[in-house]
């Protein structure tokens, strides 16, 4: 078992800039920007903020997060197809936008999941289970491309699909499906994550073996994946070896972890130590300066520090291994002191959080 963050009142712990109490402030928070008569958060328009029903289960508020996804599963934005929305032009959920991407309906797949687990309520268990597999059902059917990637979008109303395969939102995804399989007992569901991550391990690099941020038909983009593509992509892997007992994908796991941690930032310095890729697959302690800039704010999909402290987790959880936790609470010690007082704009690193203060 190991200590999540902790403060004495008004400073900081070593673990990181958390005042006391922060998780019941970060609840508090989040009860404030709720719309407490069309569900949600903000408005006039609105957005599928699902990091922030993942960090509200994380927070143990089964009546918030119930609330937010029983409206989101009555809403417009549901479509036939079993795929969500990610935004409405108005404040109650109507004028769905178009766009069906892959990236939210992975985070919704991952909440509904929990909902049909873990509620209390029998009603709330059924609707999300029913969610969980038209969510499920869609990104393997009307997402999944010959290639065995997903594209990252489909517009409901035209069903013209967005041929990009990214490599985030895809990882996302093969983590989604892989729990899926799993709760829904449906294999076929296993394959088509299988088949995504292998695309992305086999297909979706450049020949130096850096993976690539998006490609279009084949042809790889200009721009490396960031952290973000590494981490949710381990987080697939991870999901995936849980599901199928494989361990090849543990090992795929720990590499890209390993790179990630490597990997320059902007300013040209390493986030980590670590001194090869093969380092944690090769069982050496991985290490991390805490020095060092990550983002851990939200951004169109979650942050890149928040899914490194995940994967970092994760894998603690699959493998026993101790430093990974200890390169997470690193990770989670740069995340700011107004990430309590913005839980919208930090959800990932702040579920991540919770997950080390209740592991």
């Amino acid at each position: 078992m190991f200590e999540g963050p902790r403060t004495t009142e008004g400073r900081a712990s070593a673990d990181g800039p958390w005042p006391a109490g922060w998780r019941e402030q970060t609840l508090e928070r989040l009860t404030e920007v709720e719309d407490t008569t069309f569900g949600g958060f903000g408005g006039p328009s609105k957005f599928v903020n699902a990091p922030a029903i993942l960090l509200l289960q994380r927070l143990d508020a089964e009546r918030s997060a119930t609330r937010a996804l029983s409206v989101l599963a009555a809403s417009p934005l549901r479509d036939a197809s079993g795929g969500f929305s990610a935004a409405a032009a108005l404040r109650d959920w109507n004028a769905p936008r178009p766009q069906l991407p892959l990236d939210v309906n992975g985070l919704l797949l991952d909440a509904f999941l929990v909902a049909a687990a873990e509620s209390s309520d029998v009603a709330t268990r059924s609707t999300a289970m029913e969610c969980a597999a038209g969510i499920a059902w869609f990104v393997r059917d009307a997402l999944r491309l010959d290639s065995g990637g997903f594209a990252s979008g489909i517009d409901r109303e035209t069903e013209r699909r967005d041929l990009r395969v990214e490599t985030a939102g895809t990882g996302l995804a093969v983590r989604a499906l892989s729990r899926a399989a799993t709760v829904l007992r449906e294999p076929r569901l296993l394959d088509a994550a299988v088949a995504a991550i292998e695309f992305l391990l086999t297909r979706h690099r450049y020949v130096d073996g850096r993976l690539a941020r998006s490609s279009i038909e084949g042809r790889l983009s200009g721009s490396s994946a960031g952290l973000a593509d590494y981490a949710l992509c381990a987080a697939g892997l991870i999901a995936v070896t849980r599901a199928s007992g494989d361990p090849g994908f543990a090992d795929a796991a720990r590499d890209l972890v390993a790179v990630a941690l490597a990997e320059p930032r902007p300013d040209g310095t390493p986030v980590s130590a670590v001194s090869s890729v093969s380092a944690a697959s090769s069982g050496s302690a991985v290490s991390w300066d805490p020095s060092v800039f990550v983002d851990t704010d939200d951004g169109a999909r979650p942050s890149g520090g928040g899914s490194l402290a995940g994967a970092l987790l994760d894998l603690a959880e699959l493998t026993r291994d101790e430093s990974h936790i200890a390169v997470a609470r690193s990770l989670l010690a740069r995340v700011p002191s107004e990430a309590v007082r913005k839980p919208l704009s930090y959800a990932t690193a702040l579920e991540q959080a919770c997950r080390l203060a209740h592991p």
